[in-house]
Order: structure tokens, then sequence, then C-alpha cells
């Protein structure tokens, strides 16, 4: 049917919002619908804020007047859709702004498109428009179009509402988001922006008349949709595309925006601005040209755009498009050149190189890519220049570096296996460089800038030389994976890389990090990174590591060549390694991982426990010609003496577990070792060569040297027996020792530990039920000793409850520790021990054992001499034995307040003062007797008044006082007596304290020894 002007009905003003997606497009059928014809001066006969006139019906707009126009309009936020199918002809209503098809005016901008989803059918000439208030607002048609005729032509007019002519606004961006390849209608942006392509997501709501599959319509209002636009579509076909602004000025403009691989087959022309934007490789087809009367050409970031020349004329004038642009191309994308005749040039050897960047991208500052047949040389020409650009090589495209001196800051693009045969050539081609030592060497040629991999890359190391990348390497934007490819020689890498995988193949070394000089500049080995990405070391290629740092590889190493664990840092490895590996001395190499490869070198080795259960026994390790230290780390335990490393050592939770014999390596011990932190110890001495009597197992233990790398335990045990363990070597290192054999693991059982070397650690820590002897007279295993050396370590050493220490040494000995706990301290063996009271009174128990002696110097305490018990001799030499007498009753004989008591027997070497020390506002009675010393055994038996002196302070508040020595059988006693007259002492006790003080003092008695 047909409507009239009279027959018009008014849509609603409410605002309506719309959701946008491509793929429902509404067939151009116009046999399946009436249709509305429109004509006549000023008609505007669809509105969207004007009234539902259409519904499902087509919309026809001859030329007759040139005046009809079909206007979509709101004044809604949202974006809005419309699916009519509409035939064109004319320019339609006010052609300066509008158009037969006019995107209307209203709240329509970038975010909030106008979308025609239904088809445009040219029937005439035609004006398309985008009048908006405000600038870059988009109207998108997302159905076909088409030309009734190919010498229709298309008008595209995009204008600020109110805007006069001649002003160089963008006013308006027309997009069309469908393939059209039929469409060969010529087409003139006369103001504003044409768009082929988009890429975005937007939701709308709109007015949709579908057809069903029965035959039937259905017309909705307020439709919701969702439209993707992926840029995989968005194009003319090959409609000849003028740029020249209907005005007069030059704000015409012509925005590709596609994804993927986009052949452009277009003539373009005009005066307008040509961009390339998206994400997609653009090329001229053969029917495609580009005109230097453009003011500006622009390929902006995402974007690449390939020109192909031909092989016998590549002066931006031939190949299979037109370039015929002369002037400067700018953005921020690629700019990539290459040849036609690929695989004639290959076939051939012949190359085409160029020397310096073409005037037409002077401005550019994107990536220049040379692409196919092309040899960019770096270093010649380029001066400064270079500094400004972004260089890049695909396909068979190379940069060309062909001196020692080529040294490139910008950075580089890469793909592919660049210019000449696969076997030897690159994307990045080293030709020049340096040979003999790299230390030495005065430069070497160098890429300072980050380099993106757009795809699989190799480059190429010739003769030789060496070359340098100090930047990072990556995989481009968009890339999901990329193989870097090293050929021959060394390329030292001092960036970080994380590429998704690397290839060393035909003799390469690749180096990662590097100390020392090159180019004149100072490496210290801080910087350098494979990153993740996997990492394929061939047969004949290496994998040199020179870092000085801590450094995590956590990239999936498959080796069949060499990797080299350099520089003196610390490496933690998260993979497997295979192959030949070695570790130099002073660099430390952590395996989480097993590994199958034979090393060598003369560092430090560490494997952990990969399963992190701490229930592995360590497993075989292949050695080659390795001097360095091998460790059982985390979860793992070395079983002596299955390794054939020439030194062993236990840290973070690794464990030697020496299971007989003796060990003669150097031994390294950080940890409280492999299982739970109540058992066993970083040095487990678990079985044993004999067993005495009472069932103890003895080994000879450890006869080598052992290096405290932290605080360490070690433990003997052999499941519920005791063991004895002997340690012959120096132990040292700053950290302290602990001995721990007990635990919870069965029965509670009492391990020994024996130093007999001259021990440098710090602190000692005695665990309870365990026993540390130091020293040792008898014969173990075959072995005399004499006792004559063993000691602790430089510290003190604290023994816990139920635990002992003992001493077991002969000839005179003089304790350098403090000794503190709840334990108990043993002096035994032969010695004279001799300590200050200080030493020891942090102990709760002291025993001095048989034909032990032990000797007290300097101010006694008398606490300190009542914990001394045992069999052997307890001496006080030039001695001041300080006695605190306080209580009330402290004159009784039996009062412990009054008394100093010993546990054992005393001797007296040299001299003894008693010094009698009286609490604040003590006074003894008149004729009072106070008793100082009780011995249990005749202490004091034969000791003349003059061998002991007896020190008593004033007594203030008495009158007078007298002095007396009694009671020098058992024990001794002082006299105090108060008698009222001269307050001074009887002449009788002024001699004896004058012959007292002025008296040799022999021993009197003493113990054999």
């Amino acid at each position: 049917m047909f409507f009239s002007r009279k027959q018009t009905r008014p849509l609603s003003a409410t605002a309506v919002s719309f959701l946008l997606a491509i793929g429902a497009l509404v067939p151009a059928s116009a046999e399946a619908r009436e249709t509305s014809v429109y004509s006549g001066t000023g008609q505007r006969p669809a509105s969207m804020d004007g009234g539902n006139y259409l519904n499902g019906n087509d919309i026809r707009i001859e030329a007759d007047t040139n005046c009809a126009w079909v206007y979509l309009n709101t004044d809604t936020s949202g974006p809005a859709f419309w699916s009519n199918n509409v035939y064109i002809a004319g320019t339609g209503f006010n052609s300066e702004k509008g158009g037969a098809l006019r995107f209307g005016q209203g709240a329509t901008n970038n975010t909030n498109p106008m979308i025609w989803t239904g088809n445009v059918t040219l029937i005439g000439d035609a004006t398309i428009g985008v009048q908006t208030k405000t600038p870059n607002a988009v109207g998108i048609i997302s159905g076909k179009l088409s030309s009734a005729n190919d010498a229709n032509k298309l008008l595209i007019r995009s204008r600020t509402a109110g805007s006069t002519a001649g002003t160089a606004d963008i006013a308006g961006i027309l997009t069309i988001t469908s393939d059209n390849p039929d469409f060969n209608s010529p087409i003139q942006v006369g103001g504003g922006t044409l768009q082929l392509g988009d890429i975005r997501e937007v939701t709308a709501t709109g007015y949709e008349w579908i057809q069903n599959a029965d035959g039937s319509e259905t017309y909705t209002q307020n439709t919701a949709k969702q439209f993707t636009f992926d840029g995989t579509t968005g194009s003319v076909g090959s409609a000849p595309i003028d740029l020249t602004s209907v005005w007069g000025d030059k704000n015409s403009h012509l925005i590709f925006k596609r994804s993927g691989n986009v052949t452009v087959q277009n003539a373009i022309s005009g005066t307008g601005t040509l961009t390339f934007a998206g994400t997609a490789n653009y090329s001229l087809g053969e029917n495609g040209s580009i005109a230097n009367t453009l003011e500006s050409v622009a390929v902006s970031n995402g974007a690449t755009f390939v020109n192909c020349f031909n092989a016998t004329d590549y002066s931006n004038q031939n190949g299979e498009g037109h370039w015929d642009y002369a002037g400067a191309v700018s953005g921020d994308g690629r700019y990539q050149v290459d040849f036609t005749t690929e695989a004639k040039i290959l076939e051939n050897n012949t190359r085409i190189t160029i020397s310096s960047i073409p005037a037409s991208v002077k401005n550019f500052s994107g990536v220049y890519i040379f692409g196919a047949g092309y040899r960019f040389n770096v270093g010649s020409g380029m001066s400064q220049e270079k500094l400004g650009y972004a260089l890049g090589a695909t396909d068979y495209g190379q940069l060309w570096f062909d001196s020692a001196s080529d040294s490139y800051t910008g950075d580089l693009y890469l793909k592919g296996n660049g210019w000449g045969t696969t076997e030897y050539f690159g994307a990045i081609r080293f030709a020049g460089g340096i040979s003999g030592d790299l230390a030495t060497s005065a430069n070497m040629p160098s890429v300072h800038g980050n380099i993106y991999l757009m795809g699989d890359t190799r480059i190429q190391l010739e003769g030789s030389q060496a070359a340098l990348i100090t930047s990072n390497i990556q995989n481009d934007a968009g890339v999901d994976s990329a193989q870097l490819e090293v050929r021959r020689n060394r390329l030292i890498f001092t960036g970080n890389a994380s590429h998704t995988q690397t290839v060393l193949a035909s003799g390469a070394t690749l180096q990662v990090g590097h100390i020392g000089t090159l180019n004149g500049t100072q490496y210290d080995g801080t910087s350098g990174s494979l990153g993740s990405g996997a990492v394929t070391v061939a047969s004949g290629t290496t994998l040199h590591f020179m870092r000085s740092d801590a450094v995590t590889v956590a990239a999936a190493i498959a080796n069949s060549g060499t990797i080299i664990f350099d520089g003196g840092g610390e490496y933690t490895v998260n993979s497997t390694i295979g192959g030949k590996a070695s570790v130099t001395e002073e660099t430390w190499v952590t395996l989480n991982q097993t590994t199958s490869a034979t090393w060598s070198g003369a560092g430090s080795l560490q494997l952990n426990d990969p399963a992190g259960d701490k229930t592995n026994a360590m497993p075989g390790v292949t050695l080659d010609g390795f001097t360095g230290t091998l460790y059982a780390g985390t979860g793992y335990r070395w079983q002596t003496p299955t390794t054939d490393a020439p030194q062993i050592g236990a840290v973070d939770g690794g464990q030697i577990w020496h299971l007989g014999g003796v060990i003669s390596k150097p031994i390294y011990l950080e940890g409280i070792g492999w299982h739970s932190g109540e058992r066993f110890g970083a040095l487990r001495f678990a079985a044993g060569n004999s067993t005495d009597a009472a069932g103890n197992q003895t080994m000879t233990g450890a006869s080598s040297d052992i290096y405290l790398l932290g605080d360490t335990r070690i433990s003997a045990r052999n499941n519920n027996s005791p063991t004895t363990a002997i340690l012959s070597g120096q132990i040292s290192g700053d950290f302290q020792l602990e001995v721990n054999s007990s635990g919870t693991h069965g029965t509670k059982v009492a391990g020994t530990i024996i130093l007999t070397g001259a021990n440098t650690y710090g602190d000692t820590l005695v665990s309870e039920q365990d026993t540390l002897q130091v020293g040792h007279i008898g014969t173990i295993n075959g072995t005399k000793y004499d006792g004559s050396t063993g000691t602790l370590g430089t510290g003190s050493a604290t023994v816990a409850q139920n635990a002992k220490l003992v001493f077991m040494r002969s000839g005179e000995v003089v304790l350098p520790n403090e000794l503190k706990g709840e334990g108990t301290a043993i002096f035994d063996g032969t010695a004279s021990y001799t300590a200050e009271q200080e030493q020891l009174a942090g102990i709760a128990s002291v025993q001095v054992q048989d034909a032990a002696s032990l000797l007290f110097t300097g101010t006694i305490d008398s606490d300190v001499t009542q914990n001394v018990t045992g069999n052997g001799t307890l001496a006080l030499k030039d001695a001041v034995l300080s006695v605190e007498l306080s209580g009330e009753n402290s004159s009784a004989a039996d009062s412990p307040e009054a008394a100093l008591i010993f546990g054992k027997d005393l001797e007296v070497l040299g001299s003894l003062m008693i010094d009698v020390g009286l609490e604040a506002g003590f006074v003894p009675g008149v004729d009072e007797t106070l008793y100082l010393v009780q011995g249990t055994t005749e202490s004091f038996a034969g000791l003349e008044p003059g061998d002991i002196q007896i020190a008593v302070p004033e007594l203030s508040g008495l009158d007078s006082w007298s002095l007396g020595l009694v009671s020098l059988g058992d024990g001794m006693a002082l006299a105090l007596g108060n008698s009222v007259g001269t307050g001074l002492p009887e002449p009788s006790a002024w001699a004896l304290l004058i012959l007292g003080s002025c008296g040799i003092f022999l021993v009197r008695r003493r113990r054999g020894i």
C-alpha cells in the first residue's frame, strides 16, 4: 500500500534507547512488502521523532525535486536503529547539511550512533549525510549498499547542525560496516568522514521489521539488540573515492577501520586525508591506488600498511597497486615495503639493498617495515635520522648490521627468516662484528631499542662475531605466540624477555647478562632474563647465564646442548635440566625440578625435592669433572657415601644422612634438616659401625671440616637406638650449632655428638636428653684419642633440661665459654679446668668427675659452689669467697642463712679470702658466734689460722667488738664479742689478722690427680 502526506501519523516523542548488533540485516526485497514513495519539495516523510509512518514498509525517495528525505533523528541519549529498506535518488532536503538519507542531529555521538540496519539501494545520484550537534558523531549503515546503475554517484555530506558552507569541521562520520564487493559507483566525500569498517560493541533499541520463514511479517517497536562490529567487514568494492569537499576546503576524510588482511581496491584521490586504522594489514590491490594530491596519509597504531613494489622499479610508483602519494606518511602504526617478485629474487640470489629511509616516511613515528626481498643496511646512511624511527623486517625482509660500529637505538619489529635462504640469514643479520676476547673489544654491533616479535623470527650472527642487545624482547600486541631463533656465534642479551619461546640452533650461543665492559659500557650482571617462555637448546648450542644477583629461571628448558650458569649469581631454576650443564665457581644453582643433566664446574649445585613433601631420598646425580659442592635442599637427603661429589652440603631443609663409615669430604650445613623441625638434622648420623656393651652404636663420623652457612642442627639417632658420632674436623662459621637427636618418632632417645676439633663456630645449643661431648679419652673404632683436643665454638653454650654438656679433656684447660640452661655441665677426663664464676652462674648443675678438677678464680659467689657435685676436685685458686649473712637465727650452726655449705670437698690453691657481707640492718648479738663455713668431709681440715682470711665489715652501732677464730676442724667459725670500753679488738686478734694478711698460703690438703 502507499501513504500520502495526508495519511501521516506522528510517532511518540518518548525517548527510545537502542541496542546495536551486526548480523540481523533485513533482506532487500521490495516485492515482499508495500513501498512508500515520497517526492516533493521539503518533504520529511519519515522521522524517528515525528511518527511511525513506515512500519515494515520499504522507503522510496525519488528525485523529482531533489528535496525529499528520510530523517533519522532522536533526542534521546541512547543508540537507535531502523530496519527499513530504502531506495534513494536525489540530494535531499537542505543539501548542504543533510541528504536524501539523513542521520539527524539529536543526541547522536560517537558512543551513541544511529544505525540503519536495512539495505540501501541507489536508484540515482544520491546523498547520505550526518547532521549532528556533536562533532564526530556517527551514523552507521550495516545493511547492504548497492546501486541500480554503476553510473549513479554517492555523495557523503557530514556537517555540524547549523554550520555554513566552508566550515572545516569534521562534522560527522558515516560508517559502512557491511561488505559490498559489487558496489562500483563513484563516491565523493564532500565534507566530513567516510569510515569503512568499525570495531566496537553497542547496545541499542529500535524499530525492526522481520520477514518470517512462513512468509509472514513481524514488525516490532523498541526491540533490544546487541551488535558486534569486529572489523572483519566494511568495504565498497572497487568504487573510486574522491575526498574533495564540495565547499572547497579540505575537511573530507576517509578512514579504514578493519581487522585481518584487507586488500584495498579503491582508487583514492582528492585533497582530503586518508587514515589506515584498526588492527588490519592493509595492501593495495590491482585496482587500488593512492593519489599524490591527498593532504596526508597516516597509519595508526595497531594497523599495518604493506606497499608492494615491482622488483625492477621500486621508486614508490609501481607494484600490484599504485602508490603515487609523495608526501610524508605519519602515524604510529606500521608501514611495510615488499617486493612483488619475491620468488624470483630468492631464486636468483639477488637482492635490493636500501641504505637510507625514503623521504616519504620522514615524519613517520610508527614502524617502517622492510618485507619480501628488501635488505635495509642499518649502519649505512642512517646518521641521526634513525633515532626517530622504529624499523622492522618481515617475511624475507632483513635489517642488516654489517659493521662492528653499527648501533641502533630505536625499536625493532621482527618477523620471519629474513632475506636470503632459510639456512643462513635472518630478520636481523649481524654480518659484521668482533672476534676474540669480548673484554678487549672496542665495539660490537648493538641494538638498544625494544624488539617486538610480530611472529616467528630469526637472528643470524655470521663468522666469529658477537652482537649485543640491551633492551627488551617481547611479543607484539595481538601476537599470542612467537618463536625467536638465534643462529651461529654469540648473542649477548642484557634486557628482559617475555616472548613465547626461544630456539638456539646451528652453533649459536645465547648469553643472558654480562659482567664486564662492552662498547665502553660497564655491565655488572644485574640484568638479562629469558622470562617464562620455553627455551630449546639444540645439540651443539649453548645457553650461557652471566648474572651476579638473585635470578629465577622460570622458562621450560629443553636441553640437548649445554647450559652454563656463571657470574657468581644465585640461580633458582624451576624447570627440568637435561643435556650438559655447568655451574662456575662462586655461582649457586638451586634446582626445583629433577635433573638428568651431566654436571661439571666448581660452583654450588642444590637440589630440592620437586614434590615438596620431604619424603624422597636423593636420587643419583651424574657428575663429570664437577669440583664444586653438591647440596641437598628442601625435602632431599643425601645418603652417604653414595655421592661422588668432592664436597657435600645440606641447606634449607635438606639433609646429609650418614649411614656408616667416615665422611672425609668438606661439609657445608644450614638449617634443621630433612623431616620435621622436632626431629633429625641437616647432618644426621643414623647407623653405627659397632655396638658397645650397653647397646650404644658408635661411628667414626666426619673427619673433614664442617662449614656452617647458617644456624644448623645435627643429630645422632638410629630409630630408637642411641647413637654416638665423632666429629674430628674443625666446625667454622659464625652461626649456632644445635645438637638435637631426640624427637617424637617412637621412643625418645639420647644421641651423643663428640667434638675433637678446634672449633670456631658461634653459640651452642644442646637439646633435651642429648649429649654433646667436647674432647675424648679412649679408643673409638680403632682410633685412640688422648683428650688433648676439642673445643666448643666461640659463643655461649645453652644446655636444655635433662641434657648434658661433657668436657673430656687432659692437661690444663681454660674454659672460654659461658654455660647456661637447665641441664648439666660435666667436667671429666684428667684435665685441670679453670673458669670464672660468671661462666657457670647460668647453668643449673655442675659435676666434677673422678680425676678432673675444677678451679674457680676471682670473686666467687657461694651459690655457685653449692651447685657443684661429683667425685672430682673443686678448688679455689687465689679467690675471694663471697658470703652474704641474713636471717634472724643466723648464729645457729645449722642455719642455711648463716652458713656456706659445700656439696663436696673444697681445695684451696694459693690464697683464699672469705668476704662476709651483712645485709643492711643485720646486727649480731653480743658474744654471738656466726657459722660461715660448714664442710661435709673435713673441708678445711689441717688449715692453720692465716691460711684463710676472713674479712668482716665494720659493724655500725656497736660500741666495741672483739675478733676470734675458732673451729678449725670440720668447719670454721667467726666469733664476734661485744664488750663495753675501748671499742678496739684485743691485741691477740690484731696479731692474727696481721699474720693472716701477710702470710704465704700453702696448700695444706690436696687430692691426687
